[in-house]
């Protein structure tokens, strides 16, 4: 990288530019006002009863994060989960759990930058959701469901009347720390993906995988300039957004740090619903359903 800056130092410029810019129009202003939020609802609510309470096995904490986490995307859904295991809210057993399948990217970004703008095909919008967003749900709900529950003592819960600005202030100093993180991290992973798309000696293909798999904004991105077909334009932007590249895997590693939630088993789970979004992309590519 390092000699990629030497080398071609307009090009490197230019993808520490779009990195940058990236994180500004995206990822800043959906986390932030969330990150801070939940902050001050995890401060004043505490370990409040009625968040306790469970619905299908899953508590209101737990649905808080998989409504937030499937909505606004990646990385809410390991911010959030990082935040309420902190809290006591949840066990570390469905800590993992949770933060693998609310970790996706968000149904916004999946529409309108890949399927309308990539694939320019919005009829696609509807079997990409089933395909991304179906597995991790539905396999995380069962399995959230089916897991005790071992929350921590009840606290109690701090009056409204009790918020002061120490509270919002924490909030936002904490919001920014984790926000600037995140930065650096896109900000290298989208150097290190443009790198890969001038390593000439290597084939096209390759190049494009290797994008793909590390960043997934570029990698997805690259898809409007290959000649291959809808089909396989659609089955490798599902796999780069099931997996969430390698980009994805770090945020959500500094996401947990504060904790003791190992990384090694998100990824378990991360492959495991990347394997189930493919396989279910075939079937459909297979029946002809979504392609036009």
């Amino acid at each position: 990288m390092f000699f990629y800056f030497i080398i071609y130092p307009s090009k490197a410029f230019l993808a520490s530019s779009n990195g940058i810019l990236l994180w500004f129009n995206q990822i800043l202003p959906t986390l932030l006002p969330f990150s801070i939020l939940s902050n001050v609802m995890l401060a004043v609510n505490g370990s409040s009863q009625h968040a306790r309470r469970s619905f299908a096995g899953i508590t209101g904490w737990e649905w808080f994060v998989i409504i937030c986490g499937t909505f606004f995307g990646f990385p809410i859904g390991s911010k959030l989960t990082a935040d309420i295991y902190k809290n006591g809210e949840t066990s570390s057993d469905r800590a993992r759990i949770l933060c693998a399948f609310t970790n996706n990217m968000s149904p916004a970004f999946v529409s309108s930058f890949v399927c309308c703008n990539i694939l320019k095909d919005s009829s696609l919008i509807l079997p990409v959701f089933l395909v991304l967003y179906m597995p991790p749900i539905l396999i995380g709900c069962i399995l959230l469901s089916r897991q005790p529950m071992e929350l921590a003592v009840q606290k109690k819960s701090a009056s409204r009347f009790q918020i002061d600005m120490q509270i919002i202030d924490a909030g936002i100093v904490s919001s920014f720390v984790t926000l600037i993180k995140l930065c650096g991290y896109i900000v290298m992973f989208s150097i290190t993906a443009d790198l890969f798309v001038h390593i000439r000696f290597l084939p096209e293909p390759i190049r494009y995988l290797m994008v793909g798999i590390t960043e997934v904004t570029n990698g997805t991105a690259q898809l409007a300039y290959i000649a291959y077909s809808k089909q396989v334009k659609l089955l490798l932007a599902v796999l780069f957004l099931a997996f969430g590249g390698l980009c994805g895997l770090a945020q959500t590693n500094s996401m947990l740090a504060a904790t003791d939630l190992s990384i090694i088993s998100y990824i378990r789970f991360k492959l495991l619903y990347t394997a189930c979004s493919v396989l279910l992309c075939l079937c459909m590519l297979t029946l002809g359903i979504g392609i036009t």
